[in-house]
């Protein structure tokens, strides 16, 4: 079952006890008001009925009728005549013992308040109680009179049953109209629902487009309370998904065309290799030939050892665990000097370093050697003749006077195995770039190039 439909039966559910418990309560109280209202009518008609009673007995003497006959006949007499009287309080009932005098209801009063009754009280000296007889309901009130040493019993019993009637339409007609509201409100709730649902909706159909490997989809909501948030985070989650997708992408590839550079470097190494082994073991070579295949063998071999040197090296970049420290630029530059020296001058290339005595920098000292001697290292193979190397605290910049780089080969001099046609030389692999910019994001900086084809080029690290 959808949320929505869980939560609409839930709401329903919810109501329906709400409006089952306020019915019913509305019920109980308007039949008991109505109850409460008939005996306490009944009640004051049997208290005036039996205050007039009292007087026709002693303002006529009845007590000085000694025939039991006549006195009966006097009493039904007298008494039918107040009850024609009070006919809209409801019909009078004047019984003692077992007897009734006067009873016009069909209701007898001393049973009904014995036994049978549907709501029973008293209030002073009067009883009430209220009793349903020949389908219909009556509310009985009566009073005590003692008269010649004998128990009268005055009651007053009035037909209620239009009453309860209307009682039970109300109640029906409250039924029927929380029934209405009931029905109303779940449509309207289903409704409110549905609307302010549609953010999940749409998360639902956005999830299922990423799983599909659509991860362009976005819900855009304009809500303002918590299912808005939600979605705005969903799309912030789509969107780290998608970035990082496209990031997996594009390392993949870069992978590929790394292991393909990588296959390429090795491939005409180890093709030499194997050709002059099996030249060496097979054929019938003069001993200068041999002595020609070991040295490219060896040659070979020490090309392929600086390949690995090189690979281990970028690789142990990647793994990003590096120390840095507080360094001094002269001292850096001292280091510097006494190991590009001796190269500069074997290559006849004019080699300056210059560095501050007092500036420092954070960073680590092997690995800026490393930045430094691959910079300086392309700029021999691009036939430089001057290098200029200075060391400040906001960069480390190596300017040259060699080649060059062609604008449309900036963008990729950083990618291992790249080398431009200007720069090729069989004792590099591409690797040297790709090694300073591995450095240079380990020390929280960036490398920049500047380069005009013929002018040379001008490599720094910014911090």
């Amino acid at each position: 079952m959808k949320l929505r439909n869980r939560l609409t039966l839930g709401l329903v559910l919810i109501l329906v006890l709400a409006f089952t418990g306020a019915c019913s309560l509305m019920a109980v109280t308007i039949r008991q008001n109505v109850l409460a209202e008939a005996t306490r009518s009944t009640g004051n008609a049997a208290e005036e009925l039996l205050e007039e009673w009292e007087t026709v007995l002693f303002r006529f003497d009845l007590e000085e009728i000694e025939q039991e006959t006549a006195r009966t006949a006097v009493l039904r007499y007298f008494f039918s005549r107040l009850a024609e009287g009070m006919e809209e309080e409801g019909d009078c009932v004047l019984q003692t013992g077992e007897e009734e005098f006067v009873n016009e209801s069909g209701v007898n009063a001393r049973a009904a308040l014995a036994g049978g009754k549907e709501m029973s009280g008293s209030d002073g000296n009067v009883l009430y109680c209220v009793v349903s007889a020949g389908g219909r309901s009556y509310c009985v009130a009566d009073v005590e009179l003692t008269w010649l040493q004998e128990q009268y019993t005055v009651s007053v019993v009035r037909d209620i049953t239009s009453d309860m009637a209307q009682v039970r339409s109300v109640i029906g007609q409250c039924i029927a109209l929380c029934a209405l509201t009931l029905l109303l409100t779940a449509v309207c709730c289903s409704l409110f629902l549905r609307q302010s649902l549609i953010p999940l909706e749409q998360m639902r159909e956005s999830a299922e487009s990423l799983a599909a490997g659509q991860y362009s989809l976005r819900i855009g909501s304009e809500r303002q309370d918590e299912l808005g948030d939600l979605a705005h985070s969903f799309d912030r989650m789509a969107e780290a998904v998608q970035t990082h997708v496209e990031e997996v992408e594009a390392f993949s590839e870069t992978q590929n065309q790394f292991l393909h550079a990588l296959a390429h470097e090795m491939r005409t190494p180890v093709t030499a290799i194997s050709s002059y082994a099996s030249l060496l073991r097979t054929a019938k070579l003069t001993e200068e030939q041999r002595s020609e295949g070991a040295s490219l063998i060896g040659e070979e071999s020490r090309r392929l050892e600086r390949l690995y040197v090189s690979l281990t090296q970028l690789m142990g970049l990647d793994s990003g665990k590096t120390e840095l420290s507080e360094l001094s630029l002269e001292e850096l530059g001292r280091r510097l000097s006494l190991l590009l020296m001796p190269q500069a001058e074997k290559a006849g290339i004019t080699l300056s370093v210059a560095a501050n005595g007092t500036d420092t920098v954070t960073g680590n000292m092997d690995l800026l050697l490393v930045f430094l001697t691959n910079l300086f290292d392309n700029a021999r193979k691009a036939g430089a003749d001057r290098v200029d190397i200075a060391l400040r605290r906001e960069e480390l910049s190596v300017r040259d006077n060699g080649c060059g780089i062609a604008a449309e080969q900036l963008s990729q001099i950083e990618q291992p195995f790249y080398q431009g046609d200007a720069s090729r030389r069989r004792e590099g692999f591409g690797l040297g770039l790709a090694i300073c910019r591995k450095i240079a994001d380990l020390h929280g900086g960036r490398l920049q190039v500047e380069s005009s084809p013929g002018e040379g080029s001008c490599f720094s690290l910014r911090f």
